[in-house]
């Protein structure tokens, strides 16, 4: 189960880095 919480890993930090992108964008439309 080590590779599946590897993937589990990279899947959380895709996820943060596009809400944090997101946040950007909506930050500079406002």
């Amino acid at each position: 189960m080590l590779g599946q919480k590897k993937v589990n890993t990279q899947w959380h930090l895709y996820c943060l880095v596009h809400n944090i992108e997101k946040l950007a964008h909506h930050r500079s439309a406002m």
